[in-house]
């Protein structure tokens, strides 16, 4: 009798155990990661500070452009203003760098654009590359509105949420998606899972970590690939094109003229007989490729050019692979502004 009770006592303490040490600890790390999210949201709750002397009167946005977004993982901080001699940055209650826009009036033609922070980028919100298309179009008689939906860091996946959740209600007549530089950097550079958001919080690097932008427990971790393999690069390759694809179907059935323009990268070079290029220039030429064939097919209605290498003799302009200074801008408003009267877009 004492040996059957010994071992149903210990049967027991086993069982109690294991269910304790299986429990606890997912109950620990569930309570550890719930406490994580909380914490992480409430610093993106935080109003823009007052303007203080230490400033010279300019509200300094502490946000980093970016917040947490239900539908693109994050996009542009809204109803913010950064502001200083040089810059000044102010978003909207969509987090678009350009003015609310309400009703839209006779007459009056509505274009935005979407892309990263080279769409965002400007030293005002009027030296943003859609805005300095906007200005060429009135010059030329049109009326015109513009929407700077860029997102810093942005990839063309919540490129695509945008425009559905938010330019379709705008009201817009002409999308121009200037993009892919970001959906191949950031998924090689930042978070290796092709699509996601580039959180620019992922914890890698000690400037995430200055900032407290490490990844909340619910994004998960995939290591950058920095080299990664031809697998890898054709998914990052069909991810971004099925995207733009995407947007074209969407604006075709909408009645909204599309654009898609391959952005300008310093490092581009031309697909060469014989040479071994770059993952970067392989996915650059891929894209090129499958742009002029979509552009002869005028597939969805949409229209499709690059503008790689735009800068080519005018190096000058860049500041780093990507980004330019405002002659830049300008250059590139001028050459777009010009495609898009060729095409008949505007």
């Amino acid at each position: 009798m004492w040996i059957r009770s010994a071992i149903f006592l210990t049967s027991a303490i086993l069982t109690l155990g294991s269910l304790y040490a299986y429990v606890t600890p997912r109950y620990t790390i569930t309570i550890l990661r719930k406490q994580e999210i909380t914490d992480f949201v409430r610093r993106y709750e935080v109003a823009a500070p007052e303007p203080s002397e230490a400033t010279g009167g300019a509200t300094v946005d502490p946000m980093d452009y970016r917040a947490p977004h239900p539908y693109t993982g994050f996009k542009s901080e809204p109803d913010t203003r950064y502001k200083t001699d040089t810059v000044d940055v102010q978003t909207n209650h969509l987090g678009h760098r350009s003015p609310a826009l309400g009703m839209k009036r006779n007459g009056v033609v509505r274009i935005a654009m979407l892309g990263g922070s080279v769409v965002f980028a400007g030293d005002t919100n009027e030296d943003a590359i859609v805005a300095r298309i906007a200005r060429l179009a009135e010059a030329d008689g049109l009326e015109v509105e513009s929407i700077n939906a860029g997102i810093v860091s942005g990839i063309s996946n919540q490129e695509l949420a945008v425009l559905v959740h938010e330019l379709l209600e705008l009201e817009v007549d002409l999308v121009i998606a200037l993009d892919g530089y970001n959906d191949i950097l950031h998924a090689i550079a930042y978070n290796g899972r092709v699509g996601w958001p580039p959180f620019r919080w992922d914890p890698i690097g000690r400037e995430s970590r200055r900032l407290g932008q490490l990844a909340p427990s619910y994004y998960p971790r995939i290591k950058p690939w920095f080299t990664p393999s031809a697998g890898v690069l054709a998914a990052i390759e069909a991810n971004y094109l099925r995207n733009v694809e995407k947007m074209a179907l969407i604006s075709e059935a909408a009645g909204i003229r599309f654009l898609a323009a391959l952005q300008p990268s310093r490092s581009y070079a031309p697909r060469e007989e014989g040479r071994n290029e770059s993952k970067w220039n392989a996915f650059y030429n891929d894209v090129i490729k499958v742009f002029a064939r979509w552009d002869d097919q005028r597939l969805h209605s949409g229209h499709y050019l690059s503008v790689a290498d735009v800068f080519d003799a005018h190096r000058e302009v860049f500041t780093d692979d990507a980004h330019t200074t405002s002659d830049g801008r300008v250059i590139l408003a001028a050459l777009l502004y010009e495609e898009l009267r060729r095409r008949e877009l505007l």
